[in-house]
């Protein structure tokens, strides 16, 4: 069985299309240099490159990318995935962005051989703003996630309180998950959707000496990019 299926060109521009008019989520894989991932929202094509604006902290090392191949994953309806050159890294007072060339053609990913970060995509998360016991919760519905961060989709009406810059605690469980997770997080990106939601990224703050909040940094690495055993066809 394949692991991911292309799809043609006409296919590809009208799935790019409707990535951007939805914000989609992207994970940026370099193939070599930094051996760290980066989240981002897929925001504008222009002159065969799409701009990604990066949910996570700035990196020095960014303009270091500019040339080299990164695979790239892309939520939309289903995943999706392509290899492309980084063609610019830079930072700016908004947060870091990202141009990398625009792929001919994309490949879906079976749904079969998802990888468990597929399964976040249904799952929710509580966000409590403030330190103390009378902080407000708001529910958002969890979009991409990884050992560092995540992305989620919040009400328009809970945005006014949820700005870049905004310090909270993420809690969630995911599908068969070791155990619930609940992490210090920092907003580091705003985006509004075409059906005027919101969609927030944000960096988890783990400090290294917190041995118990890195041990659940590291189970949570652990089983999202396990992959799944393959499951047997049912004639379809």
């Amino acid at each position: 069985m394949r692991y991911a299926i292309p799809i043609n060109e006409s296919q590809t521009r009208r799935t790019l299309d409707e990535a951007i008019r939805s914000g989609a989520q992207i994970l940026v894989e370099p193939t070599a240099g930094p051996n760290q991932s980066l989240l981002g929202i897929l925001e504008a094509d222009e002159n065969n490159a799409l701009t990604i604006a990066l949910t996570g902290p700035g990196h020095r090392w960014l303009p270091e990318l500019i040339g080299r191949h990164c695979n790239v994953q892309m939520w939309l309806h289903d995943r999706y995935v392509f290899n492309a050159p980084v063609l610019d890294a830079h930072h700016t007072p908004r947060g870091a962005i990202l141009t990398i060339e625009k792929p001919r053609t994309l490949q879906v990913v079976q749904r079969r051989r998802f990888w468990r970060t597929k399964l976040a995509r249904s799952s929710g998360v509580i966000l409590r703003v403030g330190s103390d016991c009378n902080g407000a919760n708001v529910r958002a519905t969890l979009l991409n996630i990884s050992r560092d961060g995540l992305a989620c989709l919040v009400a328009p009406a809970a945005a006014s309180s949820l700005r870049p810059g905004t310090k909270l605690i993420a809690s969630f469980e995911l599908p068969d998950g070791p155990r619930p997770f609940r992490f210090p997080a920092t907003i580091c990106n705003q985006s509004t959707t075409s059906d005027n939601g919101c969609i927030l990224g944000m960096q988890f703050d783990c400090d290294e000496a917190d041995t118990e909040t890195t041990a659940m940094q590291d189970d949570l690495r652990d089983f999202l990019y396990r992959p799944q055993p393959a499951m047997a066809p049912h004639g379809d």
